[in-house]
């Protein structure tokens, strides 16, 4: 069920947009201004749609209707282009859409009835009508639970590739399967993908077990985006642990040097703070110096070769390591210093490709706009280097 505070994923055709689920809040979609108040407490997945700036159950009967009307054995040799096609004006038609006692589905069926040309149409363009004028007068949207797939077919739809590296499904399904992604897993992330292959890794370890997140300055901004959309319980996130990429290398210090703050500090909210940082160091420290890393995942728009100098040797022995870039170049770095030092085996530099098809009736084809590349991946198993 939908619960106030919650995300949820608004989904029309082509177009995707995500809200937050809060009462009286106004947020506008597709020239619409709607509030979200009656979605609470109801069941994901039902169709909606927009009348008079409200959110109304959506029933689908009347699609059978409309498909009906379509008449085979049709071709479009004498159909003209011609505005007079449509006996009715604009003024009409807008009209018809400010009247709140018809649907869009209504006013479909009186631009096919009004329409000269619709009958002498073949079915494929009697089709292809149909849907523009869904697309332009039914405002019908698809409430969906924001999960992993979602998210990246939201990101890839919304033409904000770049945000997540371009990562399409089929290379994010790879690295969790070669990173051996579990519960009870310790696993190391540093990702510039707004947090998709954190909430990834966040959902399969469920709690059961820890998550380190680098970053930049230990901040949370650039993975808390799709986190948040994931609705996730506190007991998925209670063993996640942001920390500073830059300190991961130099934690003996960075405790001393925190240790000296506290000594030091007067203010009791400073103090406080430091404190938190001191704990968080010991516990990351932990896990490296004994090296109960289990698994590291790099997916970042930063050079990967220095980081995975840094963070390797703290890997266990049987650890999985996947490294992921949109360019070779890193990876073959990264590949030539795992091959010279012998510290990894098993390592694997491919690419992941995907071919997406069409499949409607007598139309069954490659998809137009597909992406020539998902990226590459780097993949090995760490060993012992004695």
């Amino acid at each position: 069920m939908i619960q106030e505070g919650d995300f949820v994923i608004f989904k029309k055709a082509e177009l995707m947009k995500i809200f937050p689920v809060k009462r009286d809040k106004p947020f506008i979609i597709d020239r619409f201004k709607i509030k979200l108040d009656n979605l609470i407490e109801k069941p994901f997945g039902y169709k909606y749609e927009i009348k008079n700036q409200q959110l109304h159950l959506f029933q689908n009967d009347s699609d059978e209707d409309l498909n009906k009307k379509m008449m085979a054995d049709k071709d479009n040799r004498n159909l003209i282009d011609n505005s007079g096609n449509q006996k009715l004006s604009h003024d009409q038609i807008e009209e018809l859409k400010k009247t709140e006692d018809i649907s869009g589905n209504e006013i479909i069926d009186r631009l096919i009835e009004n329409s000269a040309s619709f009958n002498q149409k073949t079915e494929f363009s009697q089709e292809k009508y149909i849907k523009k004028k869904k697309e332009k007068y039914l405002a019908v949207y698809e409430i969906l639970k924001p999960t992993i797939r979602s998210l990246c077919e939201y990101y890839t739809l919304g033409n904000h590739k770049r945000k997540i590296l371009n990562m399409r499904m089929d290379t994010l399904s790879q690295i969790l399967t070669y990173s051996n992604v579990a519960a009870y897993r310790n696993v190391v992330v540093l990702e510039s993908c707004k947090g998709l292959i954190l909430a990834s890794v966040v959902e399969r370890v469920a709690g059961f077990g820890n998550i380190i997140n680098l970053s930049p300055n230990g901040g949370h901004v650039g993975t808390k985006d799709i986190l948040d959309y994931m609705n996730f319980p506190p007991e998925y996130t209670k063993n996640l642990y942001n920390f500073p990429l830059e300190r991961s290398d130099k934690l003996p210090e960075y405790i001393q040097e925190l240790q000296r703050k506290i000594s030091a500090a007067t203010d009791d909210t400073f103090k406080e703070k430091q404190m938190k940082k001191l704990e968080l160091a010991e516990k990351v420290n932990e896990f490296f110096k004994n090296k109960n890393i289990d698994c590291l995942i790099v997916a970042s728009k930063y050079r990967p070769l220095p980081i995975v100098e840094k963070l390797i040797d703290y890997m266990s022995p049987n650890g999985n390591l996947v490294i992921y870039s949109l360019i070779q170049e890193p990876l073959i770095e990264c590949h030539s210093f795992l091959k010279r030092t012998k510290k990894a085996i098993h390592i694997e530099l491919s690419d992941s490709w995907l071919r997406e098809y069409q499949v409607l009736p007598e139309r069954t084809h490659p998809k137009n706009n597909m992406d020539c590349c998902g990226g590459y991946l780097l993949t090995g198993i760490t060993v012992l280097d004695e």
